[in-house]
């Protein structure tokens, strides 16, 4: 018996058909069924015609025992309610007696047995006597067992081998392929990517749906029998969108038990989705793409469910797929961003002679009315004097359960406290969109994210008006230069620009073939340009052509200052124009101010109070340490203030930035022209000791 079973281990079915043979003989029993556990949801049913079915775990007598663990012996099928007769009506067999036993291998179930009919004892007379299955049986069956569960389980390892190596050959060919097609050709890598998941995981169909951040929402020009154009729908809607959203995958065994599948497009192509496997392809924390797959196909063109092990499977091949994607939509980047460097400069230049020369760079999907309620419904904020040098915006963090929306609220509420929105023609509601679509294209990283522009914006405010920097400006540069805080950041993704260049990643090796290093303000600027020809939030509504001109010059220089690799050199401009006379009456000479400013709110950390200062140093250090983890992961060098490793001290970095930076800007700004913005010193100087007897005390 073990022999035989030993000899048949390496083919599954073949197995499979032996030990329903050997315990038919031990048994007497006059047929058998085995039920191999294929997953936690999945019963694969064998039967000695060589059919194989798949059913779900739980149902009729085998799927109780591969549940329970217990042995079923049934003296008479039809008074057991869990028996279905329909088989017998269908095949005309008379089922009389069950015996259903589990199969178990170091203590997990992984078959059962089904014996059908112990065989009448026939005398010597030819007199047949009927029997039912006893405990004799029962122990018969479990000896043998132990044989029969260690050649399946032999046999699975087999398979299993032979199933990774299958998996890896598909995943090594689709890297192969990914590896030679060429990064510009985005549909090629998303074409490979496609249906190398599909061959993977043996789907009848697929679709990928790239994430575009910009807008949030997803878009495919990619589905398998699916002609026309590009497909866009919002980020969390359906069931692909509800993945990108949440960057969790979802197993679905039947489609239209599902309320988020769309099943017109089944009748419109006269297809059948039965079962769905959509997962994410996440690349560093951020979702890249979904991939849906529909109705897994066994080897007998059967649709069955997909398993736990599939989910696994895919996890591993979209590691490679993530990279590749990730690296196309670098190089797309790069390239759109040495167009927008141009188009910026027709910005600047150009925009203003003839209104309808401003060109909506795309449509944004509008506020919902819901979110737009949310915010202005917010409660407490007029307790808060948003124009305090006091004002601390970690307070209102902390203390409300939806602080985004809080902040949002925070930041509108100030604009509309200075009257320029309304001097200037711009409604209410055009500000609010404005304020949220700014909101929507910032990334959840630690430091560059809606509170850290909301923050700006504040300061600048304290800084015109406190400090009396609005009187060398006009007031629709005043108007520009709070709005330019909201967007100076948008879209920032956590790491800074010689990122790109020492990872020589396609976006680096462009800048530097370019000389144009500030491609993440370019980026920035046209992004907001975006927002701002888009008629619901274009607070530029009610200024004339020159004005609008004026007001896009302002806010593109502005937001290009803000690159830190230009720090010096804008500062020793500035000290130049100052030193020569800076006349309010010169527009060039006030931008400059302009400009200056908006460098000042960027780096104001330092001037807060000291509790204030020290939770902003802390996130910008932790936005540092995770540049660094990325630098470490590619294999280059890391700066010393980037590397988590180090330890090092938060004071220390706070006293050098201080000493070499912001320290020695704010004491020039302040000395030779901005006398009203004193406390910025004088707070710098305050923070810096105590940072030093943090030091010394350690």
């Amino acid at each position: 018996m073990a022999t035989r079973l030993a000899r048949d281990a390496l083919d599954e079915n073949v197995l499979i058909q032996s030990i329903m043979n050997t315990a038919k003989a031990l048994t007497e029993s006059d047929r058998c069924s085995m039920f191999i556990i294929k997953d936690e949801n999945t019963l694969e049913a064998h039967f000695e015609d060589g059919n194989i079915v798949s059913i779900p775990t739980g149902t009729g007598i085998a799927g109780y025992v591969a549940r329970t663990g217990d042995v079923v012996n049934i003296p008479n099928a039809y008074e057991d309610e869990r028996f279905n007769r329909d088989v017998d009506k269908a095949t005309g067999y008379r089922t009389k007696t069950i015996l259903c036993l589990p199969v178990r291998y170091e203590g997990t179930i992984v078959a059962v047995a089904q014996l059908i009919n112990k065989l009448d004892m026939v005398t010597e007379t030819g007199l047949h006597l009927p029997r039912t299955f006893g405990k004799r049986d029962e122990e018969l069956f479990e000896t043998f067992s132990m044989f029969a569960a260690a050649s399946l389980r032999n046999c699975r390892i087999n398979d299993n081998l032979l199933g990774e190596k299958r998996k890896s050959d598909a995943i090594l060919d689709v890297v192969t392929l990914l590896s030679n097609t060429d990064i510009r050709d985005v549909n090629g890598i998303v074409r490979h990517v496609l249906h190398g998941a599909k061959k993977l995981l043996n789907a009848d169909r697929s679709s990928l749906f790239l994430l575009d951040k910009e807008r949030n929402e997803l878009y495919s020009r990619m589905a398998d029998s699916v002609a026309g154009g590009e497909i866009r729908f919002p980020s969390g809607q359906g069931i692909a969108g509800t993945v990108a959203a949440s960057g969790i995958g979802e197993n679905i065994q039947d489609a239209y038990k599902d309320s988020r599948f769309n099943s017109s497009v089944d009748k419109q192509l006269g297809y059948r989705t039965q079962s769905i496997l959509c997962e994410p392809i996440i690349l560093n924390g951020e979702v890249l793409a979904v991939v849906q797959l529909v109705n897994k196909v066994d080897e007998e063109g059967c649709v069955v469910f997909f398993s736990d092990n599939d989910r696994d499977t895919f996890k591993v091949f979209s590691l490679f797929a993530g990279i590749s994607i990730n690296n196309s939509h670098l190089l797309e980047f790069a390239v759109n961003a040495g167009k927008e460097a141009m188009e910026l400069n027709e910005y600047r230049s150009g925009v203003g002679r003839n209104r309808s020369s401003i060109v909506a760079k795309g449509k944004l999907l509008s506020i919902p009315e819901e979110e737009k309620n949310t915010v202005l419904s917010v409660e407490g904020i007029d307790k808060y004097d948003l124009t305090s040098l006091e004002f601390n915006l970690f307070d209102i963090r902390e203390k409300y359960p939806t602080p985004l929306d809080a902040a949002a609220a925070a930041v509108y509420k100030l604009l509309l406290s200075t009257g320029l929105p309304q001097k200037f023609g711009c409604r209410d509601q055009t500000l609010l969109n404005f304020v949220l679509q700014c909101r929507k294209k910032y990334r959840f990283v630690p430091y560059h994210n809606f509170f850290h522009v909301v923050d700006v914006c504040q300061t600048l405010h304290t800084f015109l008006y406190v400090g009396k920097v609005s009187e060398l400006l006009t007031e629709l540069e005043c108007f520009t230069l709070l709005a330019t805080a909201l967007v100076h950041d948008l879209d920032h993704m956590g790491v800074n620009n010689s990122f790109y260049l020492k990872t020589d990643s396609p976006l680096g090796i462009l800048s530097s073939a370019s000389g144009n290093n500030s491609v993440l303000e370019v980026h920035h600027c046209n992004l907001a340009i975006e927002i701002l020809t888009n008629p619901e939030c274009d607070i530029f509504e009610g200024l004339g052509e020159d004005d609008v001109r004026y007001a896009y010059r302002c806010m593109i220089d502005c937001v290009l200052a803000t690159d830190m690799a230009k720090h010096a050199s804008e500062l020793e401009t500035f000290q130049d124009i100052v030193k020569n006379g800076l006349n309010k009456e010169d527009d060039t000479h006030r931008r400059k101010v302009m400009e200056i400013m908006i460098k000042a709110a960027d780096v104001s950390n330092v001037t807060k109070p000291f509790d204030m200062s020290r939770l902003w140093a802390s996130a910008v250090t932790e936005e540092f340490y995770r540049q660094g983890d990325m630098e470490k992961a590619k294999g280059i060098e890391v700066l010393p203030m980037f590397d988590r490793s180090q330890n090092n001290e938060l004071a220390k970095g706070q006293i050098g930035f201080i000493d070499f930076v912001a320290g020695k800007f704010f004491k020039e700004i302040v000395s030779i022209i901005f006398k009203d913005m004193q406390w910025c010193v004088d707070n710098i100087a305050s923070n810096r000791a105590k940072w030093q007897e943090i030091l010394d005390a350690k």
